[in-house]
Order: structure tokens, then sequence, then C-alpha cells
């Protein structure tokens, strides 16, 4: 309860704040009322930690437009086969070439992999933004957490509360411009929004005790103090585990929903993370448990959950070069879904760049659910933005020869080299080479289909799962320097029913 002091102050400072521009809440997570939100740091200790609201302009309403599909649905719903995918296509084992950009400062190199699942059907499916249930959530708990849980920061007392209602009281006292309206999709004034926030905390005051006392918390969701979503948050010691903290919120904000879990320090945020191989030997330890011990703790919990086609997909060796937990080695376990066989190809890509093309679109995270296991077991869960599965918009898709979609990445991968259009994780290392006057080479090495989710024209919050081509492999400068070398970075992505380029980032 101790943060929702602080963010109280937070909130009702934005609401008399009458010079400054304001984002759209609708992207942020928040009813269109309120003007600014919590952030809970999984690391953080039990203290107060309060994302500041952030200043920007213009306002950009969030409706999705997104692309015109009509001629994908179209192309894809003129297969009426009946052959696996990987007959179809040829039974494609290896791809082999070699290209270059037109002024010769990119070469490309393939010798790959190809891989292609043994599935029968290709649907185009359209999912839509889904949640996780108490069922879940008390599956979640059962299997990680190992002590009583308590309300993170600890209850408010009646002075604490009575307090902070007069540091309210007095900043409305006198203040400009309170019948303003607090944003510009909204009618609700400053001062009305001021007067809900004051109306919360009295009622709270009410409930109040008059000393600290924590409670364990009930695993069951309650509603957030201020806002619309449910949660269940807390934090515990034992002797045994260390210490634990679990997160799971249900939200109706796009991709808002998700369930943390951090064990004795660990820290789940993926850029704390590299490559086990890139790590000292000296100073990181390496892990004993195997990949398939560590999947032996986690499948169990996947099959609780009981999630419509998740399933293992991969286990990779880490380690955490964070300044802010124990360096350690682990295994970060990929859990993806894959519907009729076809799994959904998992990236480092999140999919929720705010973009400011003229197809606009509300930023959506990717499904993702990421076990973290340790010597120990597990250590951590970052399960985002889950799906609701939908219909199929058709049963199974056209997909276009093998041999053509190779030569979409051979045409177009120089193209977006050019025009500073690769992906973003691609794009970064590569332009820095480029500063340098440096080079770049490009050694492909796997070329994997798969699922990616693309947007669709003017539905908000649904997306279509589309059978796509990404090529993984390693980006060196003309020294032999390696810029990029991970197996999560996709460096191209095409559409495998029409042969359409895919921003990751963007989502479409």
């Amino acid at each position: 309860m101790k943060k929702t002091l602080l963010i109280a102050l937070m909130l009702l400072a934005l609401a008399l704040n009458l010079g400054a521009g304001l984002r759209d809440p609708e992207p942020l997570g928040l009813p269109d009322e309120e003007l600014g939100t919590e952030e809970t740091d999984p690391n953080d200790d039990g203290g107060s930690q309060v994302m500041e609201p952030e200043v920007l302009g213009p306002y950009v309403p969030p409706i999705t437009t997104g692309p015109d599909n009509s001629a994908l649905y179209e192309k894809a719903a003129a297969y009426t086969g009946g052959e696996s995918l990987s007959t179809r296509l040829g039974d494609p084992d290896r791809y082999e070439s070699a290209f270059a950009s037109k002024d010769g400062t990119l070469t490309v190199e393939a010798d790959a992999k190809v891989i292609v699942p043994d599935a029968d059907k290709a649907p185009l499916i359209r999912v839509r933004n889904g949640t996780i249930t108490q069922e879940q959530a008390d599956a979640l708990m059962d299997a990680l957490v190992h002590c009583a849980l308590y309300p993170v920061g600890g209850p408010a007392t009646k002075e604490e509360l009575a307090q902070t209602i007069a540091e309210l009281e007095q900043e409305l006292d006198g203040a400009d411009g309170l019948d303003e309206p607090i944003g510009p999709d909204t009618d609700m004034t400053r001062r009305e929004y001021a007067e809900s926030c004051l109306e919360k905390l009295r009622a709270a005051y009410e409930k109040a005790p008059d000393t600290s006392d924590p409670q364990p918390i009930s695993g069951q969701f309650e509603p957030e103090f201020f806002g619309d979503d449910l949660v269940i948050r807390g934090e515990g010691e034992s002797e045994e585990y260390g210490t634990e903290f679990i997160e799971i919120d249900v939200s109706d904000y796009l991709g808002g929903s998700h369930a943390y879990y951090e064990r004795d320090g660990f820290n789940i945020h993926p850029f704390s993370q590299a490559l086990a191989r890139a790590a000292d030997p000296d100073s990181v330890e390496d892990i004993q448990c195997t990949a398939k011990e560590a999947q032996a703790l986690c499948d169990p919990i996947v099959e609780a959950l009981d999630v419509e086609g998740m399933s293992f997909r991969s286990a990779l060796k880490k380690y955490d070069d964070s300044l802010d937990s124990p360096t350690r080695c682990f295994w970060a376990l990929q859990y993806t879904r894959a519907p009729g066989g076809l799994p959904i190809t998992y990236t480092i890509a999140t999919g929720d760049v705010l973009t400011d093309q003229e197809v606009y679109m509300v930023p959506w995270e990717y499904e993702t659910m990421t076990f973290y296991v340790d010597d120990s077991g597990v250590v951590g869960l970052r399960w985002e933005s889950p799906y609701d599965m939908g219909e199929h918009v058709t049963e199974d898709a056209a997909l276009m020869p093998f041999d053509e979609a190779m030569a979409v990445f051979e045409k177009m991968f120089p193209v977006a080299y050019d025009t500073d259009g690769l992906p973003f994780d691609v794009e970064y290392p590569v332009r820095m080479a480029r500063w340098d006057d440096k080079d770049v080479h490009i050694q492909v090495n796997e070329v994997r289909l798969g699922y990616t989710r693309i947007a669709e024209m003017d539905k908000e919050k649904t997306g279509l799962l589309v059978p796509a081509w990404d090529f993984f492999g390693v980006i060196t400068d003309e020294d032999g320097n390696v810029l990029l070398d991970d197996p999560e970075v996709s460096l191209f992505t095409v559409n495998a029913v029409d042969g359409d380029v895919i921003d990751r980032g963007f989502g479409y």
C-alpha cells in the first residue's frame, strides 16, 4: 500500500500540471481517465518504485488501422491440396546462396539448414488479447512459491494515509485549471479526477490498521488501488529458498497481462542476460544441471497451466551480467504455441514498437513464456502478453514455393540494408560498422518456417498468425569482428504466403 501513497501524489501533481502535453493513456495500460501508472520492478526490495509519467506530444489516437490483408487472405485460401508442409515446399534441406549489395559493402553467404516443422497444415489463425485465469495463477503459486508471501512494501497505516490525504487536499486548494479535461479523449476534469483519487484514499483510510501488521496475501486476484487491473503481488523469504517475488497481472490493456516470478535475487529482464559462451569462465561457474533436467522441471508447470498449444521449443545457456543481481549461469527455456504442429517462432523482437507511419497501430507485445533454471531449480518465470486463440481464417494456407521465398530474401535484404530498414536488433550493429567505414558480412546458418503475428486492418485487439520464413546467422565486419551472433535474433522475416517482408518490431 505504501506505493500507492507516492502514486497518488504523482497522479494529482500530473492532473494539476496544465502546461504539459499528454501521452495517450491507452498505450500505457491505463483507463482513459488516468494519467500515471505504477510499474513494479521485480527486483524491488520492498521500497517504492514509481515510473515517472512521460510527457510526449502530439497526441496520437489509440486506433489500429493496420495493413490491408485482403490480398493475403485471397492468396492463402487458394490452396486445396492435402500435402504436408515439407512435401509441398519440395522437402528443402539446405539453402545455399551468395549475394551482395549494389555498392559491395554488404556480402551475404548462406549455407543454412532449413527447418520445416512436421505439420500437415498452416492455417491463418486469428489471435486476441488474452488473460491469465485464477486457476492458472493458482498453478503458478503452487509450483513456484515456497514461502508465505506478503504485500510488497507492507500495508499503509491510518496515520500514513491521513498524511497523504492532507497533502493532496493542500495541492487542490487554490490550484488553477481544475475545470479543464485531463486528456484529449475524455470529459473528466482535473478536479473530478483528483476527487476520485481522494475518494479512494478516504475509503482505504476507514479500513487501514492503526499500526503496520502485514498479513499474507490471499493468492486471489484483487483490484489495483488505482486502475482497473487485477493483480496478485507478493514477496517473502525463507531460509532454504531465499527471497521470492511474484506478480500476476490481468489487464484489459493490449498485451498487459503477465506473470513474473523471481527467486533469490534473480533478474528476469532479458536485457540483463547474455549467452553463456560469452562469460568469463574464471568468474562465472558453469551450470551442472543439463538442459533436459531443466526441461523436466518446467514441463509439469506448463502442463498445469493448460495453455492451448504451448510446448517446449528451446533451451539456451545464459548468464546474468547485471550489476543488480548475483552473477550465475542458468538455462533460459522458451515455450511457445505450436497450433497444428507449426510453432510460433520465438525471437527477441517484442512487437511493441510505436509506429509513426501512416498505418498506425497500438503496440502489442508478442506472447512469450520463458523459465529460468539454475542448479537450485526454477529461479524465474516471465510470461507476457498471453493470447486467446481464435478462429482459423483459412484452414490451410497456400505457401509460395521455397525458391521464390528465398528469392525475396536475396532481393529485399540488400534493399533494407541500403535504406536502413533492417530489423532494429540487426540494424544497430550493421550501422555501427558502417559508421566505422567497415564492410559487413552476414553468414546465414539457419532458415526456419514458423508463425509470426501481423496486424489486421481496423482490428485493435486482434492479430493474425501467418507462416513466415526467418533467417538466423552471424554478422561480422571486414576484419572478422563479430557484431551479432545470437540464435534468438531474426535477421529477416518473409511472409511464406505472399512474400511480403515483415518487420517484427512493428508487427506487419
